[in-house]
């Protein structure tokens, strides 16, 4: 009940804060105050029953806006001096490595003449499967599971209510060998899906022929959520990633995304150890120039190219 009044709040507050008079107030707040913006997405698809999707057309109309009020950087690029910019820096950061980025998102890239960054998953690509959470939203819109089905999962997870955002956080909050215990549960189900129905991931190959658009980053081995994993288990994973792209030919990423953006403070000391430089978090904020090495992301989560916009200028952060 709290969280659905604290939704209507926000989706209230986004739609009468969706207007001209306001957009320009937060960029002169961006502006004024030597920030940067890092805007943090996942699909890029027309089909709008994927959860936290966005239009290509929609994602086409938000580039164009944001090409006309910020410069679209990347991490490489990043110099610790507004004086370099003739507008705010902002840079577009996406996680998982989906083949609709390849498909849809790719192309509008290409022809606004960006960079952005990627972050990805090597058991994904390897085993040519989706996070295991997206696997269980492709299982929830296949219409296969049964109300015993759902009866089992409500049990499983404790939840009063069933729906996918509630499934999704459910399974993010597990360690990866209960979400990978899951799977097993459920595998007589994962068996009936169709190709069609299953989340598609790129490529090894579709990854490098987008190396002139794509800043490449780690996005973990296996998209573990890392405050339900050991320090010990953080390493491994981290060095399991490393030789993934080393022996791909892939150059040693700088950036690493922390899944589902959970982490620790002893896992943000280890990646700097290993020379990552920029450590990228989900926390709904924006970024001061200073040598933390550490950096906020706003998710854009879709619906409307209005909510885009807003999400992407930071709604109610000041």
């Amino acid at each position: 009940m709290h969280i659905d009044i604290k939704k209507n709040l926000y989706d209230l507050c986004q739609f009468l804060l969706s207007n001209n008079f306001f957009f320009k107030l937060k960029i002169d707040y961006i502006s004024q105050n030597n920030l940067l913006t890092i805007l943090n997405f996942h699909r890029i698809n027309p089909n709008n029953k994927i959860h936290n999707s966005i239009s290509p057309n929609d994602f086409n109309k938000l580039i164009i806006f944001l090409k006309s009020k910020f410069n679209i950087i990347c991490f490489k690029n990043l110099i610790n001096d507004k004086k370099f910019y003739d507008k705010p820096p902002l840079i577009i950061s996406f996680d998982d490595a989906y083949e609709d980025f390849f498909n849809y998102a790719s192309e509008i890239i290409y022809k606004n003449n960006i960079k952005v960054n990627q972050n990805i998953i090597p058991s994904c690509i390897l085993n040519k499967t989706a996070p295991i959470n997206v696997q269980f939203q492709d299982l929830y819109h296949s219409g296969i599971l049964t109300n015993e089905d759902y009866k089992e999962i409500k049990n499983l997870f404790s939840l009063k209510k069933i729906d996918l955002t509630r499934i999704t956080n459910s399974i993010k909050n597990l360690p990866i060998i209960k979400q990978k215990e899951l799977l097993n549960i459920f595998s007589n189900k994962f068996n009936f899906l169709k190709e069609s129905m299953k989340t598609k991931m790129m490529d090894l190959s579709q990854i490098k022929s987008l190396n002139d658009i794509c800043e490449l980053g780690l996005h973990s081995y296996e998209h573990a959520t890392m405050t339900k994993e050991s320090l010990e288990y953080f390493k491994d994973d981290v060095l399991k990633a490393l030789k993934f792209f080393s022996n791909n030919y892939l150059d040693k990423p700088k950036i690493y995304a922390f899944p589902n953006g959970k982490y620790t403070n002893d896992q943000i000391k280890y990646l700097k150890s290993k020379d990552f430089k920029f450590i990228l978090l989900v926390e709904n904020n924006f970024n001061k120039f200073d040598n933390s090495g550490v950096f906020y992301r706003f998710p854009v989560l879709g619906s409307s190219y209005q909510k885009n916009i807003y999400t992407s200028l930071g709604a109610l952060k000041f």
